[in-house]
C-alpha cells in the first residue's frame, strides 16, 4: 500500500482478519503511526521508524555504516560522502548517526570530515546532489548509497560525470535489490 493513498484497504484487511500480530514488511511512517494509534499490534521488518515504538526485525543500520566507513578508510579513502535521503521530520537517522559517529570513533581518522549529501528521493534530487558535490575542488572519493534504487541512479550519475566506478569513486549500497547483481562493475552492499 503506497504512503500517498488511502490507509482505508489497510484498515479493511485489518477489520476482517484475526491475527495476534501483524508482520509489516517495510511500510512507510504514515502505516506505522496507524498501527500504533489503533494498538494493533505489529512488528516491523526493516525500515521501522526510530522512536522505538513498534519492535522490528532488521539489520543495525549504525552498525552498517560503522562498517562501510571502516572498509572506506582501510582502502584510503579519505573524502567519504554518504547519499541519503531528507529526512521528512527531526527523527534520528541511525545510518545518518552511525556514518558520523565511525569518524569520531576511529581516533586516527577523526579529523576528517563526514559528508551528508541529502536528496528529495527524486532522480533530479539525486544527480543535484551529485553533481554538486562532485563537481567541487574536492569531490569525494568514496560514496555511501542509503538506499538501493538510489544506488542505480547514483552510478549513473557519476558516469555521466565522467567518472570511473571503483577507479575514481568506491561506492557502497546500503541494501540490497537483485537488479544490483547485474550491474557492471558489481555493486557491494
Amino acid at each position: 500500500f503506497a504512503a500517498r493513498r488511502s490507509l482505508q484497504p489497510i484498515k479493511n484487511l485489518v477489520d476482517r482478519v484475526l491475527a495476534d500480530c501483524w508482520v509489516l514488511t517495510g511500510g512507510c511512517a504514515a502505516i506505522q503511526r496507524w498501527f500504533v494509534k489503533l494498538g494493533t499490534p505489529a512488528i516491523v521488518v526493516n525500515s521501522a521508524r526510530d522512536d522505538g515504538v513498534l519492535p522490528c526485525l532488521g539489520g543495525d543500520n549504525r552498525a552498517l555504516a560503522h562498517h562501510a566507513v571502516g572498509l572506506f578508510l582501510a582502502r584510503g579513502h579519505r573524502r567519504i560522502a554518504l547519499l541519503t535521503p531528507r529526512p521528512d521530520r527531526m527523527d534520528h537517522d541511525p545510518i545518518c548517526e552511525g556514518f558520523v559517529e565511525a569518524f569520531r570513533f576511529n581516533r586516527e581518522h577523526a579529523n576528517i570530515e563526514p559528508r551528508l549529501l541529502y536528496h528529495n528521493e527524486t532522480i533530479s534530487g539525486v544527480r543535484s546532489a551529485l553533481e554538486t558535490q562532485f563537481r567541487s575542488k574536492t569531490p569525494p572519493d568514496a560514496l555511501l548509497v542509503v538506499r538501493p534504487k538510489h544506488t542505480l541512479t547514483a552510478m549513473s550519475c557519476l558516469m555521466n560525470l565522467g567518472l570511473r566506478l571503483p577507479r575514481d569513486v568506491a561506492l557502497i549500497s546500503a541494501g540490497y535489490l537483485p537488479i544490483l547483481d547485474g550491474m557492471v562493475p558489481s555493486v557491494a552492499h
